[in-house]
């Protein structure tokens, strides 16, 4: 995602949460209208701390430390793409993006778990 378009989104998401964020603009191709469609997730937060001293008396406080201070300040922005549907005058598909990153990452899982259970499978086989 370019630059551009990732502080479009932060401005129109802090403005509002409009169904454009997880809806982006259509194109036409041809006969064909094509509307991306995506998982848009934000948060975001802040803090802030100071040191304050007790008095004599229990439960009382007094001003705030001149040693004392604080701050923070964090967000994110998460966007996935989903899918794509297209509409034409015959008819409307929808195209789902398949994120091969999850597949692989999964075919490695699978294979980490079969190789352990078979290196337990072994010591159990060897130890008698």
């Amino acid at each position: 995602m370019d630059e551009e378009t990732l502080k479009r989104l932060m401005s129109e998401s802090l403005v509002s949460g409009d169904v454009r964020l997880a809806f982006g603009e259509s194109r036409q191709v041809g006969e064909k209208i094509i509307i991306p469609v995506a998982s848009v997730a934000g948060g975001g937060g802040s803090g802030y701390g100071t040191e304050v001293r007790r008095s004599a008396k229990e439960g009382e406080t007094t001003e705030i430390s001149p040693g004392g201070a604080g701050g923070g300040r964090g967000s994110g922005f998460w966007v996935r793409p989903l899918a794509v549907v297209e509409v034409t005058p015959s008819e409307t598909k929808v195209r789902p993006v398949v994120d091969s990153t999850r597949i692989v990452l999964a075919g490695i899982f699978l294979g980490g778990w079969n190789v352990f259970w078979i290196a337990r499978m072994l010591q159990a086989i060897f130890r008698k």
